[in-house]
């Protein structure tokens, strides 16, 4: 099995819509930046997963690596690929808490009482929750979250406004969030800027890709979207 897969189109049958690229010097800079980590990449522990313009609720991201533990999806249940956006919330939600019951749930995630119900019927027929104490238990994260590293990449080759606002909006999900510029050396401005909001930078040029500031680094899951990219991976891998 090689190392990474690619995901760059939607795919119904994981639940993954993406956004189509447009030809041109930006979808030029990503496609090179791709092409340099998948080729550079080695892990003897983890493989790689690319996902180009992935759709989440806050837009999407040019690029999104994960690096995943393979082993983690060898028992994985049928029933987890027919899993809703809403049962990936609940199971966050479950997993921030450590455990709650019902009206707790209904109370803070603002859930109709039926669709919870029917939420936690699939969470529990996929083996990712159980009851105990009259409360809704997750188990343990290492069995059945398989990502290790989440990292956001949002390409500009102008408007590095915008280019810092989307990757600071990227942190939400990634463990990792960073800019990727076709430049040589950004200005003083530029490199304050990735200080203050905890944004890395990389460069692409004739030099090649450098990493010039790193990332402020969260935890992960870090939000229900953390999640989905650990279920896309699992789905695709049991097709």
């Amino acid at each position: 099995m090689k190392d990474f897969i690619e995901f760059n189109k939607s795919n119904l049958e994981i639940g993954l819509l993406t956004r189509n690229s447009r030809k041109g010097p930006e979808q030029a800079l990503v496609r090179n930046f791709v092409n340099s980590i998948t080729n550079s990449f080695k892990n003897k522990d983890t493989k790689l997963a690319v996902f180009c313009e992935p759709q989440l609720d806050t837009g999407f991201p040019d690029i999104v690596f994960v690096e995943y533990l393979h082993h983690i999806f060898d028992k994985w249940n049928d029933a987890r690929s027919s899993l809703l956006p809403i049962d990936v919330k609940v199971l966050h939600y479950l997993h921030l808490v450590n455990g709650s019951d019902s009206s707790s749930m209904e109370s803070k995630l603002g859930i109709d009482s039926d669709i919870l119900l029917k939420s936690l019927e699939r969470l529990l027929d996929s083996k990712l929750i159980h009851r105990k104490s009259k409360q809704w238990k997750p188990f343990s994260l290492r069995k059945n979250f398989a990502v290790k590293e989440i990292v956001a990449i949002e390409a500009k080759i102008s408007n590095l406004k915008s280019a810092f606002e989307q990757a600071q909006i990227n942190k939400w999900y990634a463990s990792e969030s960073y800019v990727l510029l076709p430049i040589v050396m950004p200005n003083k401005n530029t490199i304050n800027t990735s200080q203050k909001l905890g944004v890395g930078i990389y460069t692409s040029n004739l030099n090649g890709i450098n990493k010039l500031s790193h990332s402020m680094r969260g935890m992960l899951p870090s939000c229900y979207a953390s999640w989905l990219f650990n279920e896309w991976i699992g789905r695709y891998l049991h097709l």
